[in-house]
């Protein structure tokens, strides 16, 4: 799933909570296989506490059977969670019962139990797991590759996975080795050769009402490292994709801080400057903005932009989802359509 980054005066926002979606991953979803099992009879769940929770039971749950299961945990405890944007990743997918993560493969069979605090989906044959208080990834025989020794992870993206060690933020390679060490206050995961970072610029000058020291602000760095762009950003607000990047900076003060906001291409270069209310993701190389608000509802409506800025339909819609095969949901006076 897509990350938004926010940088703002005062701090910087990464939605590090949430993996980035996994490289490579297969795009076949299995409809239905989150199921809360409310409307199962209460004597029904009675019935089944009472059974030997020892015997294996293969469990359907719509339309797709998992097996390995007790009759326990296939009629009552099964919480299966499957990353609806990503779904199978490297041939399995992850499922979380009684608050354990583990892995099924397509067929349907638990390859790797349940026994997880937290997992991400696999991405350059690793996923990171939660044990204790540390993550560390294993592969997809179960065996713990790169030890549990950072405070938080993500999975691989472009051959690289961010890690947290302290406060500060690094990348490691799939052989545990730091190939940029931990020095940003933010980062995020590799798109298309670049990651953005957020840090605290102590001597960065600038006046208000008063002058004051300090700021936060982001960048690019390639995979060595370095600073893609010269200038720093105020604000990083998407990631590139298709070869854009959403970045923001102040260009003044009255009453409050006054920001532009732009498209930027690999090297930097401004494409055009936002002039919709809010850009909400790139997909499939439009952008999905919102142009206007519901004067009664105050809800935002949302239209699509291509490269260059200009709309590519005078539609305007409640909802827009992501392009999927061509597709994308629209949401218009309550009504979906593609």
């Amino acid at each position: 799933m897509k990350k938004f980054l926010v940088f703002t005066l005062i701090q910087v926002c990464f939605s590090i909570n949430s993996f980035a979606q996994c490289e490579g991953s297969e795009s076949r979803i299995i409809d239905g296989l989150i199921e809360t099992f409310e409307k199962i009879e209460k004597h029904k769940r009675k019935e089944t506490e009472t059974k030997d929770k020892k015997t294996q039971n293969d469990v359907s749950v719509g339309g797709f059977t998992i097996s390995g299961l007790t009759r326990s945990e296939g009629y009552i405890n099964l919480d299966a969670l499957l990353d609806w944007n990503v779904g199978f990743s490297e041939g399995l997918a992850k499922i979380t019962i009684n608050g354990k993560s583990g892995f099924i493969n397509r067929d349907g069979q638990i390859v790797i139990k349940p026994q997880y605090k937290l997992a991400s989906c696999f991405s350059n044959g690793l996923a990171a797991v939660k044990i204790g208080k540390k993550w560390g990834y294993i592969d997809a025989d179960n065996k713990l590759v790169i030890a549990a020794k950072f405070d938080a992870a993500d999975n691989f993206s472009e051959g690289l996975a961010l890690v947290k060690v302290g406060e500060l933020w690094g990348f490691i390679n799939p052989l545990g080795k730091f190939a940029i060490s931990p020095r940003y206050e933010n980062a995020d995961s590799f798109s298309e050769g670049l990651a953005a970072v957020g840090f605290y610029d102590k001597e960065y000058v600038w006046t208000t009402h008063s002058r004051e020291n300090g700021k936060w602000v982001g960048n690019f760095i390639n995979k060595n490292g370095k600073f893609a762009f010269v200038n720093n950003f105020d604000g990083v607000y998407e990631k590139f994709d298709g070869g854009m990047a959403l970045v923001g900076r102040n260009i003044g003060y009255k009453n409050d801080v006054i920001s532009e906001t732009y498209v930027i291409g690999k090297n930097g270069e401004q494409l055009w400057k936002l002039n919709s209310w809010y850009i909400t993701r790139f997909s499939n190389d439009l952008i999905v903005v919102a142009v206007s608000q519901d004067e009664a509802t105050k809800r935002n409506k949302y239209s699509f932009l291509d490269r260059n800025g200009k709309r590519v339909t005078d539609n305007v819609y409640d909802n827009l989802d992501s392009f999927s095969e061509g597709l994308a949901v629209a949401t218009k006076d309550g009504k979906d359509g593609l």
